[in-house]
Formats: structure tokens, sequence, C-alpha cells
């Protein structure tokens, strides 16, 4: 969900989205070489896609990890798509900030430069963690490298949740957070950090050992190795996750006009049996996607009007639509869409949406269908809302006092119909900005273990833990 709003604040701030042909046409795709790492005990190979970037404002290597030979082909095209999604979106920025940027009057001028690589940190026959590592012009002060970790399930090409290295009964946040301020102290810094609810932590394997890092977006910062001994019951490297329901593939939509910019991303379904109901779910995305696209496009031509009308200069105004999917798998799709919109002043603003369907109805699910009827899942919620609020609220460290900032002051509890999502064996809850917090805290977000709500939930959703 970070992630997602980082890259719609990202791309507002050079108020330029679509990459252009000229654009696309300096990217030379040099084929795909052997990578460096070797790979034990598995018939899996990893070799690298190289793309060199080279135009007068631009040079780059970029090197994309492929996966092949495994056994199960629509695991290895998912996998394979992730990675090449991701790191084309890294690519394309920066290419069209550069161009941007680039002014062919100067004399002189220094090219931008990125390099995106990768690294295979840990292995075995479930899964494999992934560090693809970006640079943009290293060699200036005023930059810094950025890490992305990718710990994925071999078997389903899932992304594994990083509470389900460990054993349900185990309370491993109070281990990691333990463990690490005392290594933090043993390099005599001070460490402020809130006891909140790991579910946020960036991860990847390595040996024996699991390391985590609070701000990837700034590879320099402290990352911290906890051994796996560290946890009673040890980590889980055989995670067993359940596959997809349905294919989601993105449909993208890009515009560049004087007035209006937008960057649209929209989940399109296949593999649906029922293709009534997969045309309902698609053309419901479709609409709300490009209602919200239309209308601010509307707005933004309303004001280039005004502002010619009446002489003043107008930033254009902007849109950002990326999804993610939270859950999908028996029968049960959680999609996670940011509509983010910048009209003018000092940021933008995002509205969150979650659609949680029902694959065989194609319905959508709202939160009091999830329990049993009488039962009391308001109470329950805000109950655990409040238990993760006071752990957030906790100082920690040396220099923090009961004065510190608290967060979440507005939280009174949750609407019957509040908004949600489901991942992986969770319940998320939810909050709008400004809801319960200032615009700097973001989207809060609350998950909730189901097995809390075991004796509560229905028939249709104990299977989802």
């Amino acid at each position: 969900m970070k992630k997602i709003v980082y890259k719609a604040v990202g791309i507002m701030l050079i108020l330029s989205l679509c990459i252009s042909t000229a654009a696309c046409s300096l990217i030379e795709e040099k084929g795909v070489k052997a990578a460096e790492q070797t790979i034990k005990n598995q018939p899996i190979e990893i070799t690298a896609k190289e793309i060199k970037v080279d135009e007068e404002y631009i040079k780059g290597d970029i090197k994309i990890p492929v996966i092949s030979k495994l056994s199960n082909k629509d695991v290895e095209e998912r996998i394979n798509e992730l990675f090449e999604n991701d790191i084309t979106e890294f690519m394309e920025f920066n290419i069209q900030s550069a161009k941007n940027a680039y002014d062919k009057n100067k004399e002189e001028h220094e090219k931008e430069n990125i390099t995106s690589d990768y690294e295979v940190a840990y292995k075995n026959e479930n899964l494999i963690s992934i560090i693809i590592k970006q640079k943009v012009n290293e060699e200036k002060p005023y930059t810094h490298p950025t890490e992305d970790y990718y710990n994925i399930d071999l078997n389903t090409g899932k992304q594994i949740a990083f509470d389900r290295l460990f054993n349900k009964d185990e309370d491993y946040n109070e281990l990691l957070i333990d463990y690490i301020k005392k290594e933090y102290n043993k390099k005599e810094k001070d460490l402020y950090m809130c006891l909140s609810n790991t579910k946020d932590v960036f991860y990847y394997l390595r040996d024996q050992k699991i390391i985590i890092s609070f701000n990837p977006y700034d590879a320099e910062e402290d990352h911290f190795e906890i051994p796996f001994s560290v946890f009673k019951n040890g980590v889980n490297t055989h995670v067993q996750l359940k596959p997809y329901a349905v294919k989601v593939h993105t449909k993208k939509i890009k515009e560049n006009k004087e007035y209006f910019e937008a960057d649209v991303k929209i989940p399109v379904l296949s593999g649906l049996k029922d293709e009534k109901i997969q045309e309902k779910i698609n053309q419901m995305f479709k609409k709300e996607a490009l209602d919200f696209k239309d209308e601010i496009e509307k707005w933004a031509k309303e004001g280039a009007e005004d502002a010619k009308k009446y002489d003043y200069e107008m930033r254009p105004y902007s849109v950002y639509v990326d999804f993610e999917e939270k859950k999908n798998e028996q029968d049960l799709l959680s999609i996670y869409i940011t509509y983010y919109e910048y009209t003018g002043g000092a940021h933008g603003m995002h509205n969150d949406i979650t659609y949680n369907i029902d694959l065989k109805t194609g319905k959508l699910i709202e939160l009091k269908d999830l329990f049993k009827e009488n039962y009391d899942y308001e109470k329950v919620i805000n109950e655990k809302i409040k238990e993760q609020i006071d752990r957030i609220n906790k100082p920690s460290g040396e220099n923090s006092s009961e004065d510190d900032y608290i967060y979440y002051q507005g939280f009174e509890g949750i609407r019957k119909d509040h908004s949600f999502y489901l991942k992986d064996n969770k319940l998320g809850i939810y909050f709008g900005l400004y809801e319960i917090a200032p615009y700097a805290a973001g989207i809060p977000t609350f998950e909730i273990p189901l097995s809390t709500f075991e004796n509560g939930l229905k028939e249709d959703f104990e299977g989802c833990y």
C-alpha cells in the first residue's frame, strides 16, 4: 500500500506521466544473459534480461531477473511479469523525468544516469528472496540508492507476508523489536521505534537470518539482521500458500496534455469460468477508473480556460490510479485501488477503495457479510485496533517521553460498513486521509488475524485463514 502512494507522489511531482514514442525508442534490449548467481539443488534458472538506455539526456544499465524452468509455467509467467513491470516502471519514470529536465539550449548538459540490478539472497525448493537494487545519479551527493525486496513462494508466485514466517502462537513482534533495540544500543545510538505491529516491515532472507529495513527507499539506512534462532519456534522457510483464484492483468492508460496528465492502471481479470461475471467485474473496474479520470480532466479543462481568461499560470492537473492484489484465492478477490489526484495546492489527495468480490457471483462483499448474525464484530475490531494504537503510542528510546506525539487520536470506532480488505490470513481495516490522523500519517491501517474471529466468521470465510 505504501509503495503505491510513494509511486503516486513521485509521478505527480514531475508532472509528466506519458512516455512518448521517442522516449521509448531509446531503450535497446540486449537479450538475455546468464546471471552471475549460481542456483544449487534446483532445476530452475535465473538469468538477466539486460536493457541499455542511451539518449542525449539519460543513460542507464538495467537488469531484470528472469526465472525459467519452473514446473508451473503460469507461476513462472506471473513472477517474471512482476519483475518486468516494477523495473520497467522505475526505468520509464526516470526517463521521462530526465527528458522534462533537459534543456537543449544549454551548452553543457550532464546526462542523468540510472541503474537497476539484482541479487539472489536466499533460495530453497519453496521460496526465493531477491533484492532489486536501483540507483539514480549515484555519484551525486543528493541521491540515494533504493532497494525492493521480493520474497516469493515458488509454488504459487505469491509474495510471502512477513508474519507467515512465524508460528501463529508466537509473539514474534516483541521478540523482533527487543532484539533490534539491544543491537542498536550496542552501536551507542539512540533509537526511537514505535512498538507497532511490524506488518509493514520490508525484509529478505540471507543464510539463517532475516534482514529487515523500515525504509528500503533509502538503502543507506540501517538494516537489522535477526538470526532465525531469536524466535522460539524458528522461521518457517517452507511456507504453503494457496494458489490464485483468477489471473489479474493491467490495462494502462496514459495521457499528457498541456493542462492534464494521467497514469491509470486498471485491473483486468481473465480465466474465470463464468465469462459474464468476469465481464461484469472488469466493466466495474474500468468504469470507476475512467469516471475518476474524466472528472478530473473536466476540472482541468475548466481551470485552463480560467487561467487564460484571467491571465495566470496553471499547473497541470494530474491523476494516478494503481492497484494491489491483497487476496486472490478460493473464489475471493480483494483488490485495493488508490485514486490519486492533484488539482493544485501544496499536495495531492488520494482516495483508497477496496473491492472485496465473491468470484462465484461477482457481488461485492461488505464487512458485515463476513460474520455470523448477532456476532458483535464491531466490538472485537475496535478492541484490537485500540490495542494496536496503544502499542504505537508506547514511548520507546532513551530520548522519548509520554509527551511525544500521539498518533491516531481521532479513533472512536469503526462503522458498520467500514472499508476493509482481506490479505492472506488477516482482515485489514483502514481509514481515509484526515479521518483519524493528520495528512502526514497517510492511510492508518490495522491488520487483525482472522483467527481472532474464529467463532464469529461465517462458514464461507473460515477457510481464509
